[in-house]
Formats: C-alpha cells, sequence, structure tokens
C-alpha cells in the first residue's frame, strides 16, 4: 500500500509512533505521523479510499518560534450553517483548526497561526509520479500540457524534473488576471534524461489542476504521451 511514496514513509519517526493518528473523512484517510526527529505527528498522508491513491503529503510552517504545527488527534463534528456540515477538525494544545479549509477557522485562525486576528499562508506543491514510457533508455522530453482552474491572482510555476541525467528546469510561471478554466502547454527545450516529473508550485491563491501530461522521444521511436 505504502510502496509508491516508500521514500515518503521512510522518514517517519517509529521510535514517536505511537502517537500517530488517523482518522476516516469524505472518502479519504488522514493519518498524522511524526517524521525526522519529531516526537509529535507534524506531517499529515492522505489517501483517496475511491482511487485507492496517496493523493499528498501535507506539512506545515511553524505556529510561532520553533514550535512546529502537530496533530494530537481528530474531531469529526457538525460546523457552519445554511446548511450545518459534518466537518473534520485537527486538534492539538493551542486548538482546533479546520481542515480543507480556504477561509479562517471559528476562532479567526488558519493552520499554522497561533493569533486569532493572524492567518498564514500554505505553500502548496504537487509532483507527479516519475514518467518512463516502460523503457530503459535515455529520452528527450519535448513538451507538456497543464490543465487548471484559476482565479484572480492565483500564481504557480512548473518544473519539469528529469532523471539520470539529474536537471531541474522551470519550464512555466503564471499569475492568473481573472477567472479560468485553462489549458497550458509548456516546452522542456528537449531536456534528457531516463525519467522524468512534473513539479508543480503554488506561490499565491488556491488553484486546482486536473490533469498533467509529458511527451517524449525515444530512441527510434516516434512522440510517445503518458498522461496523469
Amino acid at each position: 500500500m505504502t510502496r509508491p511514496i516508500q521514500d515518503q514513509f521512510d522518514e517517519v519517526n517509529y521510535a514517536a509512533a505511537d502517537k500517530a493518528c488517523g482518522v476516516v473523512y469524505d472518502n479519504k484517510y488522514y493519518l498524522a505521523v511524526p517524521t525526522g526527529s519529531s516526537t509529535v505527528p507534524n506531517k499529515i498522508f492522505v489517501f483517496n479510499l475511491l482511487t485507492s491513491t496517496w493523493t499528498s503529503v501535507d506539512s506545515y510552517p511553524a505556529m510561532s518560534g520553533s514550535l512546529a504545527f502537530h496533530v494530537d488527534d481528530w474531531v469529526i463534528c457538525s460546523h457552519g450553517s445554511a446548511p450545518t456540515r459534518r466537518r473534520l477538525f485537527a486538534c492539538n494544545d493551542t486548538g482546533w483548526y479546520l481542515m480543507e479549509e480556504n477561509s479562517i477557522d471559528d476562532s479567526g485562525r488558519k493552520i499554522g497561526s497561533t493569533s486569532e486576528s493572524g492567518t498564514t499562508a500554505i505553500a502548496g506543491k504537487l509532483v507527479t509520479r516519475s514518467y518512463t514510457f516502460g523503457d530503459i533508455s535515455v529520452k528527450s522530453w519535448k513538451r507538456g500540457q497543464l490543465g487548471a482552474n484559476t482565479v484572480n491572482a492565483d500564481a504557480f510555476n512548473i518544473k519539469v524534473n528529469t532523471l539520470d541525467p539529474d536537471a531541474s528546469t522551470t519550464v512555466l510561471s503564471h499569475t492568473a488576471d481573472g477567472t479560468e478554466e485553462a489549458l497550458f502547454r509548456f516546452g522542456t527545450g528537449r531536456t534528457r534524461g531516463y525519467g522524468a516529473e512534473v513539479e508543480i508550485n503554488v506561490t499565491a491563491g488556491r488553484p486546482s489542476f486536473r490533469h498533467v501530461s509529458l511527451e517524449a522521444i525515444g530512441v527510434g521511436a516516434n512522440a510517445r504521451r503518458e498522461v496523469a
């Protein structure tokens, strides 16, 4: 089950694994675990029960000083109005934090902030699996495309990271000037490598991404495309 992201699970501090806590909410399994030298759960692994895939590994900035945000337990309870909905909260010794929300919670806070009047932006990152086309030869990565939904001031950049030889190239940067559902095409400069992954870094706002694809030319082969 963990094989696709085993490198991420290798960072778990199993000496403090008794502090880990999980919950099922909205067809997802949220597992908070301690990683690195942390003795409290400081990263959240999210597993989609409908697609049987890990969708993200979430980490958060410090709340104040060296105190990192962590999860002691989960609570699902009714929240909001018109209508009231069952919502997921992460709990620790500084309070309850509403998960999966772009707006502040009922204490006026976002995850990562101890101040009721302050908020802390969470930078987003999406990294695809490494595409190889089932071929061990070095390929020329030609171009790709990304489908995204954005609103005004959303911003992100796209990198293509190749393996053997290792390289990272920023291929596109975008800041939205309105609400749009767009297809972003990018060239890679025919970067060479055995494998390649697409890295998307969100620098402002909360854009959503529908699909991503890469196209490569292999030795003695026509252009081939692999889509995620």
